[in-house]
């Protein structure tokens, strides 16, 4: 109930034609006709303007891959220093803090790669998800580290990919943040394929053809339907925006989208 899509969303497998229907006293208008893979046949609603379409090419979902790197600062022998990992999985409100503290044995010391060594440590440890590895990668340079997110992984309950993310990283000491670091956020490919998101919204988009099952009863529940995407591979995208005007009646306009997948070769 608390997801939502703007207007109407319908994502297909296969191949689409646009097919047009022409019947007396009806204002004219047209379907996409989708030959699945496995030789069955779908079709979208029917529309009478295609207002925009747009192609995405398949690959690999990303993720992020969180740098600090010491610019100038000059670590004080003697002195304490604390780095913080804030991490989550769906949100900045579902987070948590893990801070590892290192005390510099000299003046300069590289206190950005000891305190990395000490996080990779406590994230091999504490953070380890259900594959039984670091949900976390923590790696680390001469003067710097890095934390790289989760891979994504398939979870159609939440019609969405779901992994642990880095939601913030800083070098501290007792009086607070310090200057002299500078943080990188990049995306990187992950190694889980597209196919993953694109069946979790295809489970999502089944609700609004009907599907009246979709996790009823959640978590005991059957996974019924005539579900064809297959969350390990990559595919080629089409979306189609579609807009539909009513008769003389009737006049008004609907809009929608259609999403059209095919496996990438």
């Amino acid at each position: 109930m608390n997801i939502s899509t703007n207007q109407v969303l319908h994502l297909f497998e296969g191949t689409a034609v646009k097919t047009d229907t022409s019947v007396a006293g009806v204002k004219p208008a047209s379907y996409l006709k989708i030959t699945q893979s496995d030789g069955k046949i779908k079709r979208s609603p029917l529309f009478t303007e295609v207002v925009s379409t747009t192609t995405l090419t398949g690959g690999f979902l990303k993720k992020n891959k969180t740098t600090i790197t010491n610019s100038s600062f000059l670590a004080t022998k003697g002195d304490w220093y604390s780095l913080t990992l804030r991490y989550g999985g769906f949100s900045a409100e579902d987070s948590n803090i893990l801070t590892v503290s290192y005390q510099a044995v000299s003046d300069g010391d590289d206190i950005v790669k000891a305190l990395g060594d000490l996080l990779k440590a406590q994230v091999d440890k504490v953070l380890i998800n259900e594959k039984g590895i670091a949900a976390l990668t923590v790696a680390t340079a001469d003067n710097s580290v890095s934390v790289t997110d989760e891979d994504p992984m398939y979870n159609p309950s939440r019609f969405d990919v779901n992994n642990i993310k880095c939601l913030g990283l800083e070098i501290s000491t007792d009086e607070g943040t310090i200057n002299g670091f500078s943080l990188k956020v990049e995306a990187v490919d992950s190694t889980t394929a597209d196919g993953a998101k694109y069946a979790c919204m295809e489970h999502f988009a089944k609700g609004e053809r009907g599907g009246q099952t979709n996790y009823r009863g959640w978590p005991f529940y059957n996974e019924v339907g005539d579900y064809v995407i297959d969350p390990t591979k990559k595919y080629d995208a089409t979306i189609y925006h579609l807009r539909y005007f009513g008769d003389i009646q009737d006049y008004h306009s609907t809009d929608f989208d259609v999403i059209v997948l095919k496996a990438s070769v």
